[in-house]
């Protein structure tokens, strides 16, 4: 869920509209496939009551991790919206229900605030939280192509994996000797993994596909994500190790091929194939980030700081 925009700045939410332009300047502090995020709706994001009176925020004010958080929320809020204006959804309806729902739970200053907002400031308010669920509950079909999709997994929105965990790296670098050698991925995860279900269909949940927000950090330490991006469906990955508080263990991902997953894939996508596409979207996003801020990594889907 995207967090709310503080109900105590909200006054000032209308001189900080999502636009269209065509180059990117000083004053937008993203650009997400043309459309720019005007500085003014980050600081508008982190504004405090004290700020109310003064529509303006110091750059240099702003604590540089809840600015890249705040960016990142904005940037794949309009995502969200990008994708829902692509099948023709309407947002309205979900506004209107969320803005019902928000003034209900105020009293006192903070309801004598919402009220004196303008529609347009509102509206601004409850994008950012009814955009991704209106496209989880858009009706639809899987894509045509779902298949040729495939061969960059995260183009369908879901991973469909398999792995396996091991204490050390020798016994990873067996077991992947014996899966290259052709023993099935299964068996040789069955041995290892306390989950057993990881080795079969890749989740505690026995889902064979999940969604790919469920694969970013934190719910999934980096290394794993990076190896997951970058491996080809069919193939083992080479060992990857996750350095933890606890100590360090070694993993096998295996994408799972497509003649095991095609059916359950093309049937989890047509459940929400707008979500889905949002999830691709957002994968393969290659937002322009002010270096002020950072850099937008699309795995992690945040902005991050210039390595």
């Amino acid at each position: 869920m995207i967090r709310r925009v503080p109900l105590l700045v909200a006054g000032v939410a209308a001189a900080a509209v999502l636009s269209s332009c065509s180059t990117f300047d000083t004053s937008a502090a993203a650009r997400v496939a043309g459309d720019s995020i005007d500085e003014r709706v980050v600081q508008t994001l982190l504004a405090g009551p004290e700020d109310v009176a003064d529509a303006t925020v110091s750059r240099t004010a702003l604590d540089g991790t809840q600015a890249r958080l705040a960016l990142s929320q904005l940037i794949l809020a309009r995502i969200a919206e990008q994708i829902a204006d692509r099948y023709d959804l309407d947002l309205s309806k979900a506004r209107a229900a969320d803005q019902a729902a928000t003034k209900e739970n105020l009293t006192g200053e903070r309801l004598t605030r919402w009220t004196a907002l303008t529609d347009e400031e509102r509206d601004l308010i409850s994008d950012f939280q009814v955009a991704v669920e209106t496209l989880k509950s858009a009706p639809g079909n899987a894509p045509a192509n779902l298949e040729q999709r495939y061969r960059n997994p995260e183009s369908t929105g879901y991973f469909c994996i398999r792995y396996v965990a091991f204490q050390t790296e020798a016994q990873a670098v067996a077991a992947l000797s014996r899966i290259r050698g052709g023993e099935e991925f299964a068996s040789v995860a069955d041995e290892f993994n306390e989950e057993k279900s990881g080795g079969v269909a890749g989740g505690p949940d026995g889902s064979p596909c999940v969604a790919l927000d469920q694969f970013r950090p934190p719910n999934l330490p980096a290394p794993l994500a990076d190896a997951l991006y970058a491996a080809t469906p069919g193939e083992t990955t080479d060992p990857v190790q996750v350095v933890g508080a606890s100590g360090s263990a070694w993993f096998l991902l295996l994408h799972r091929p497509w003649s095991e997953i095609g059916t359950d894939l093309a049937t989890k996508v047509a459940e929400a194939p707008a979500f889905a596409e949002y999830l691709a979207a957002v994968a393969v996003s290659r937002a322009e980030v002010a270096s002020r801020y950072g850099t937008w990594d699309a795995i992690s889907a945040s902005v991050v700081q210039h390595s």
